[in-house]
């Protein structure tokens, strides 16, 4: 989203070429180059639509008043990899550095894992934050196997299809895969699908 009045929406009306750089966790950039172009419509009926697709885009105070959406026609594709220095840090890639082409279609057919990107995080978030969830997961992964107190759970996977957990009690430590229903698509949909789990739970203990 860019002012209407602005740079970039008067090159997106001209069709002019530009590029989105995307950097990676690991120093690495992904280049997208194509025209750009205003997409047809009012801002509010793209947001709309984007809503519709699970996807928001946050505006400063909810305005959008004198905005137009942008989109890049992406044409080409280049991936760039950082080198590594001597203390195993990955250097930073100076602008002009071009590395290795995507081909189109295997980048138009790629099905992203943002679920796989953002395991650390949401793991490290899940261990910390939401601890007492967990360990009623946990409890009602085994249900036949329920006697007893739970001394300790760490989430130690994530994955678009469920969960592993490390549970410890009276017996040891074992470990036990929680299931999704549906392969997740995006972070946000592990907080639905972790409600559900719950509510599934605390329903077969009632």
């Amino acid at each position: 989203m860019a002012s209407a009045d602005g740079r970039l929406a008067s090159a997106a009306r001209s069709g002019r070429r530009s590029w989105v750089e995307v950097p990676g966790h690991a120093g690495e950039r992904l280049i997208l180059t194509g025209p750009l172009r205003l997409v047809p419509g009012t801002t509010e009926q793209i947001l709309s639509r984007l809503a519709d697709l699970g996807r928001t885009v946050s505006t400063e105070d909810g305005v959008t008043d004198g905005l137009s959406v942008l989109a890049l026609s992406v044409d080409d594709v280049v991936l760039c990899l950082p080198t590594v220095i001597m203390d195993g840090r990955p250097r930073r890639w100076p602008s002009a550095t071009v590395d290795r082409r995507i081909d189109l279609t295997s980048y138009a057919f790629a099905e992203p894992d943002l679920i796989s990107a953002y395991a650390p995080e949401l793991i490290e978030h899940l261990n910390v934050g939401h601890a007492d969830q967990m360990r009623q997961l946990a409890r009602h992964a085994r249900p036949a196997e329920t006697e007893g107190d739970i001394a300790g759970v760490q989430v130690s996977g994530l994955d678009r299809y469920g969960l592993d957990l490390w549970r410890v009690d009276s017996a040891g430590a074992e470990q036990v895969r929680v299931a999704f229903r549906q392969p997740l698509v995006e972070p946000r949909s592990l907080g639905r699908e972790l409600r559900r789990l719950l509510d599934q739970s605390a329903n077969t203990s009632e």
